[in-house]
């Protein structure tokens, strides 16, 4: 028997899958889907249909008389045609009908397909939370794991602390914690090492640039970009302004980066540094990692409290925060969600999109009709536009970073 969603759930693609010729094409299961089914496939002849109601069998429908499965042989090919396409495939299987070779899944349930894959995710992943620490098991900032299995999911804390960005690198876990500096976590979830930095840093996001082997965080309270070597010495501090140093305040609001090549990639809330002045002109700026005298480029402006900033699929991905939208393929908006976005993964398939408690929500509105408060993990699918939503303890709060374990 076959094991995987996909080879025990035979659907296919609308257009190109052909039916055999030389078998007896028949569906199972009778109504609605299956009058669907006749109308799709408009000028194929149907010889039977079969259904596990024994109160419908030798009636017809659209001249076909309905059968009791036990009469299915090998002369037939099936089209199923229920909402319990799972059932039957499982009932077909048992008697040695082959996905695919001897029976299909109408292509009318195709959009069923796509919700019970959704549905049916199992992965495993990490994120981080900088709201303030907590003995308490469920809630409270730090770093948590979150295990998917379907419709089943659960949240553990692994590291109490204020947590914000996390590399992942190595097989190991590099991550931000503004109280104890830089967690090293193996693949286990234990901490290996910690690497004191500074204090009032507010420390973000974090990278790694191979070339040079440095470490590249962003400080939030300092609007500067901090390069570290290996153990965490500081070897150079880049200054987004001189605003800080006039003032004593912050007003960049910079937070996460991410490195490609020779590129380093930043984002904040204000361009000009005038974000507490209610003017956000948030951008990602791009530096060149060879010659940092470089003056940095405007990769993205107009953006809304940016935040994670990632590279999936030849392309670069953004989160626009405040209002919930996911940029990418040429800074296009590729999804968009009620709430507060900040922190992203990608499994190849579906993005992982962290959801924080809205604080700013007065921002927005009368930009959104919709404002969600609730905190958890978003699983969209780019191509269908359909998502999850898997929430976890509100008083988790803010989500800032995700990466996926396995």
């Amino acid at each position: 028997m076959l094991n995987s969603f996909k080879d025990n759930y035979p659907f296919v693609d609308k257009k190109n899958f052909i039916l055999p010729k030389d078998k007896k094409i028949s569906m199972f299961g009778s109504g609605l889907i299956a009058k669907k089914t006749i109308d799709f496939f408009k000028n194929q002849k149907f010889d039977v249909i079969f259904d596990n109601s024994e109160n419908l069998w030798d009636q017809k429908f659209k001249d076909l008389i309905i059968q009791n499965p036990k009469t299915i042989n090998n002369e037939y090919f099936i089209i199923i045609t229920s909402s319990s396409y799972k059932e039957i495939s499982d009932q077909l299987i048992k008697i040695k009908f082959q996905p695919y070779k001897d029976f299909i899944i109408s292509p009318v349930l195709n959009d069923t397909k796509i919700i019970n894959e959704l549905e049916n995710v199992k992965r495993s992943l990490i994120f981080s939370s900088g709201s303030p620490p907590s003995e308490d098991p469920k809630f409270g900032g730090g770093v948590y794991k979150l295990d998917i299995d379907g419709f089943k999911w659960n949240c553990t804390k692994v590291v109490s602390g204020n947590c914000y960005g996390i590399l992942k690198k190595d097989n190991k876990f590099f991550v931000v914690d503004e109280q104890n500096g830089i967690l090293e976590i193996n693949n286990k979830l234990e901490i290996e090492n910690k690497y004191a930095i500074d204090k009032n840093l507010r420390p973000h996001g974090i990278s790694f640039h191979k070339k040079t082997d440095t470490f590249i965080i962003n400080s939030t309270e300092q609007d500067a970009i901090l390069f570290y070597d290996l153990k965490f010495k500081l070897r150079q501090k880049i200054e987004l302004s001189n605003k800080k140093t006039n003032t004593g305040l912050r007003h960049h609001h910079i937070n996460d980066n991410l490195v490609i090549d020779d590129s380093l990639f930043v984002s904040m809330f204000s361009f000009s540094g005038n974000y507490q002045k209610e003017v956000y002109d948030g951008v990602i700026l791009e530096y060149n990692l060879l010659d940092l005298k470089e003056s940095p480029k405007v990769l993205k402006n107009e953006l809304w409290m940016p935040h994670n900033i990632k590279f999936f699929n030849k392309s670069l991905f953004i989160l626009n925060s405040l209002p919930g939208e996911l940029l990418g393929y040429n800074m296009q908006i590729i999804g968009k969600f009620p709430a507060f976005t900040r922190g992203l993964a990608h499994d190849g398939k579906y993005f992982f999109i962290g959801q924080s408690k809205n604080r700013n929500h007065s921002k927005y509105l009368g930009t959104s009709n919709n404002i969600s408060i609730d905190a958890g993990i978003i699983l969209f699918d780019e191509n269908t536009k359909v998502s999850r939503f898997l929430q976890v303890d509100p008083r988790i709060s803010e989500i800032h970073a995700i990466e996926i374990i396995d």
